[in-house]
C-alpha cells in the first residue's frame, strides 16, 4: 500500500488563550511529545500552515505522511488522549491513492 496522507486541522481554544502560562507551556510540551512519537513511528511532516483568523484564533493545518493505516489510528488515540482537548479543537482528513504522475493527467 502506498503511503497515507493526513491532513490534521485544529484550533486553540479561549481556554487556552485564557489559561496560565505554565498551562500554556506544558500543552506545548505535550504536543512536542506527540510529534516526536509520530516522527518515532514514520510519520512525515509534509507541509504545515494557518489559516484566516477568527474570533477565537486560528486554524493551523499540517499535512502528515503516514506508512499505514495502523498509525493513522495510533495518531488518532495519540491525540485523543493527550491533555489537549479542554485547549485544542481538531480533526483529521484521510486519504491515500498511488503516487501522481504528472505525464498521466
Amino acid at each position: 500500500m502506498d503511503r497515507i496522507r493526513v491532513l490534521m486541522r485544529y484550533r486553540f481554544t479561549n481556554a487556552f488563550s485564557a489559561a496560565p502560562q505554565a498551562e500554556r507551556e506544558k500543552l506545548w510540551e505535550e504536543m512536542g511529545r506527540i510529534t516526536e512519537k509520530w516522527t518515532g513511528a514514520g510519520v512525515r511532516m509534509l507541509s504545515s500552515w494557518i489559516s484566516a483568523a477568527y474570533v477565537d484564533g486560528f486554524d493551523h493545518y499540517v499535512i502528515w505522511e503516514v506508512p499505514d493505516v495502523d498509525t493513522v489510528q495510533q495518531m488518532n488515540h495519540d491525540w485523543d488522549v493527550a491533555e489537549t482537548g479542554k485547549y485544542v479543537d481538531g480533526d483529521y482528513h484521510i486519504g491515500w491513492a498511488p503516487p501522481w504522475d504528472s505525464a498521466e493527467a
